[in-house]
C-alpha cells in the first residue's frame, strides 16, 4: 500500500468513526461539512478533467496514482470494467450466495460480461432462468453498456464421497412492490407475498430488506438515510443501504435481502424467498 493509499484508508476509518458518534447533531454537521468542502472541489475538478480530456491528456495524468486517486475519489475516473460488473452484481449476489452458489466475473469485452457460476447455482438445472431474472437484470442497471451475458462452464469439482448433495433452485417468482415514480421519498414499507419489505431508493436502483434491525430489532423504517448510510432508530446501527452490509466497525450481520428487479416502471421483489443472511463485515 502506497503512502497516499494509506492515509486514504485512515481518511475512511474516521469516517467511520464519526458515523458512529451517539450525537445526531454533531454527527450530522460533520458531514454537511464534508459535503460542503466535495461542493467546493468538486466543480474545479470537473473542468479540469475536462480540459485534460479535450487536450488529449487524460490518460497520461491517470498514470499519476495522485491524481488517479483525487479523479477516482470524486467519480471523475473510469473504473475498471471489471470492478464496474462486480459492484453492479451486489443487487443479486445475496440471493445466490444463500442457496451456495457463487457468480465470478471472468472478463469484460466490450459490452460483452463473461461469468462463471460456482457452487450449488452452477450444477443446478434452473441456472439459466436465475441468471435471466438476476444477474443479467444486476448488469443492465449497473453497468452502463451492458449488452450481453456469456456464462462459461464451472471448474469441476474433485469427487468426494462424503459431498453433500446439492440443492437445486428454481427463479425467484418477483411480485410487483411499488411503482419506481411513487417512490418518492428514499424509504417507504410496503408488503410482498405476505412479508413486510423496506425498499430503499437511490436514484433508479431501488434494493429491498427486512425492515427489522437485525442486531436491535427496532423497525428500520422509523430510522434515516443519511448519505446512503441507514441508521436503525435505537442503536444507531449502521447500514450500507446499496448493499446491506454494516459499516460502523462492528463485527454483526449486515441487513437480510431480497431480490429486486425494476420492469417497466414497477419495481419488483422476490417476496416468496428467504431474505439472504450474508452481509458481515
Amino acid at each position: 500500500m502506497s503512502e497516499l493509499e494509506r492515509l486514504l484508508s485512515e481518511l475512511d476509518a474516521r469516517i467511520q468513526e464519526l458515523e458512529k458518534l451517539p450525537y445526531p447533531a454533531i454527527r450530522d454537521q460533520v458531514f454537511e461539512a464534508l459535503q460542503l468542502v466535495d461542493l467546493a472541489h468538486r466543480p474545479g475538478l470537473t473542468n479540469l478533467h475536462a480540459l485534460l480530456e479535450e487536450a488529449g491528456l487524460l490518460d497520461r495524468a491517470l498514470e499519476d496514482e495522485a491524481v488517479r486517486l483525487l479523479l477516482t475519489l470524486y467519480d471523475l475516473a473510469p473504473l475498471d470494467p471489471v470492478r464496474q460488473a462486480e459492484v453492479a452484481l451486489e443487487a443479486v449476489r445475496p440471493y445466490i450466495e444463500s442457496h451456495g452458489g457463487e457468480v465470478e466475473v471472468l472478463e469484460v469485452d466490450g459490452g460483452e460480461v463473461h461469468v462463471r457460476l460456482a457452487g450449488a447455482c452452477g450444477s443446478c438445472a434452473a441456472s439459466p432462468a436465475t441468471l435471466r431474472n438476476g444477474v443479467e437484470v444486476a448488469l443492465a442497471e449497473g453497468l452502463p453498456g451492458f449488452t450481453r451475458l456469456v456464462v462459461h462452464e464451472p471448474e469441476p469439482a474433485p469427487a468426494s464421497p462424503t459431498s453433500p448433495e446439492l440443492v437445486q433452485i428454481g427463479a425467484p417468482a418477483f411480485s410487483p412492490a411499488a411503482e419506481l415514480d411513487a417512490l418518492t421519498g428514499a424509504m417507504a414499507l410496503t408488503t410482498v407475498d405476505g412479508r413486510d419489505i423496506l425498499l430503499v431508493r437511490e436514484g433508479d436502483s431501488v434494493r429491498a430488506y427486512d425492515p427489522i434491525c437485525p442486531t436491535c430489532r427496532a423497525p428500520l423504517a422509523d430510522g434515516k438515510l443519511t448519505k446512503s448510510v441507514l441508521l436503525c432508530p435505537f442503536q444507531n446501527c449502521a447500514y450500507d443501504a446499496t448493499t446491506g452490509r454494516r459499516v460502523d466497525g462492528i463485527d454483526a450481520p449486515g441487513l437480510k435481502s431480497y431480490p429486486t428487479t425494476i420492469d417497466g416502471g414497477r419495481v419488483l421483489v422476490a417476496g416468496g424467498v428467504a431474505p439472504a443472511e450474508v452481509f458481515a463485515r
